[in-house]
């Protein structure tokens, strides 16, 4: 199907065009069963009007899709709620997904929550390294975010075409993130979800934080579960027991196979291994994977990778500012590389298979309810 716009980059253009004279792709797109069609016109309490353009991710809860504020020409990104385990195979009905009415007050109750973290994101202000939300309002049904369009690249993708970063330069390019997540923190706003594939590397080589579809305010006590084996923490595992030092872990395991190319060892293989077998913790430093890291830095990447929180570097401030105090004793800051090429080294050792590490992490799981109540 063609339209008179690029669906995927939101250029207007002539429908009999097979290719967009902006981004080069084929103007031909076909959306997704479940997916809204290009071209569909959303508005907001606040007047504004949103055209929507293809998918660029879904979850369990969402759809992502590429838009456009009609007033202004500006591109956006939208985020549906859209929680495919509470519909049915028919997933809409015109706009409106179609409810399974057994599960319309779970619906309602996670539609209420994915509103209420939309206004705690789009209460943020100032924070320039996580993604900014623009706008949410309630349609058809469902709920929506509009946040601000980033074209980038996941560190996940770059990992995927590459062996790993540079060490130093990752970290410096981490820092300013750190800051961030750490004012998120002071706002009362866990992430939960920090991991390659939610920070993008923009063109001018920054870092942005995105997807707050796991955000929670601190002053909740108890959590959903959400899991990403090798990046989540232990008491993530778990509804309680979460603060500033659940993302501090994330992050760090983020720069662990951001420099070493490996994901680090799932946490309830680590706590099997050290509680069950009595081996020592299997989560090695970089400087036994042959990676060049300063001791004062390895050694500080260690400790927010303590499996027990009550271990680990409790707060990012904290965190950051060892690594700020680290960083600066070291060389100058060279100039930036020219392409996300230059940023990783040649020499890197071979990745984890991602798919044994969450089959093991997955696996070990139903372990853990015991173990967390042996002795630390």
């Amino acid at each position: 199907m063609r339209y008179d716009f690029c669906p995927h980059c939101m250029t207007e253009i002539d429908s009999s065009s097979a290719y967009c004279p902006c981004c080069g792709r084929e103007t031909d797109y076909t959306p997704g069963t479940c997916d809204l069609v290009p071209g569909t016109e959303l508005t907001s309490e606040k007047g504004n009007k949103y055209r929507i353009g293809k998918k660029l991710g879904a979850g369990g809860f969402g759809i992502t899709y590429i838009a456009k504020i009609t007033q202004t020409g500006v591109t956006v990104a939208i985020k549906e709620y859209f929680p495919v385990g509470m519909l049915h195979s028919a997933a809409r009905v015109g706009l409106c997904p179609n409810i399974i009415e057994e599960d319309r007050d779970k619906y309602n109750q996670c539609m209420e929550k994915f509103e209420k973290e939309a206004s705690m994101l789009a209460a943020l202000k100032n924070i320039p390294h996580v993604v900014h939300v623009i706008d949410y309002f309630s349609a058809n049904d469902t709920a929506y975010m509009v946040m601000e369009y980033l074209a980038g690249t996941t560190l996940k993708d770059l990992m995927q075409t590459q062996e790993r970063f540079e060490p130093i330069y990752i970290l410096r390019k981490m820092l300013p993130l750190m800051r961030n997540i750490q004012e998120l923190h002071k706002s009362d706003v866990l992430h939960r979800d920090i991991a390659p594939d939610n920070i993008m590397v923009m063109p001018d080589g920054s870092l942005k934080l995105l997807d707050f579809g796991s955000a929670r305010s601190t002053a909740v006590n108890e959590h959903t579960v959400n899991i990403k084996p090798g990046f989540t923490p232990l008491e993530q595992y778990q509804k309680t027991g979460q603060n500033g030092f659940t993302d501090v872990y994330s992050t760090a395991a983020t720069i662990y196979y951001c420099i070493t190319g490996q994901i680090p060892t799932p946490a309830p293989e680590r706590l099997f291994e050290i509680k069950v077998n009595g081996h020592p913790d299997p989560i090695v430093p970089p400087s036994q994977c042959n990676i060049d890291l300063p001791a004062d830095i390895e050694q500080l990447l260690m400790w927010c990778l303590e499996l027990q929180p009550d271990s680990r570097v409790q707060t990012m401030k904290e965190a950051a500012d060892m690594l700020e105090k680290a960083l600066s004793a070291l060389q100058p800051e060279p100039p930036d590389p020219d392409s996300h090429h230059d940023l990783v080294s040649d020499s890197a050792p071979p990745r984890r298979n991602i798919a044994a590490v969450v089959a093991i992490g997955a696996g070990l799981i139903t372990l853990l309810i015991i173990l967390l109540n042996l002795p630390h």
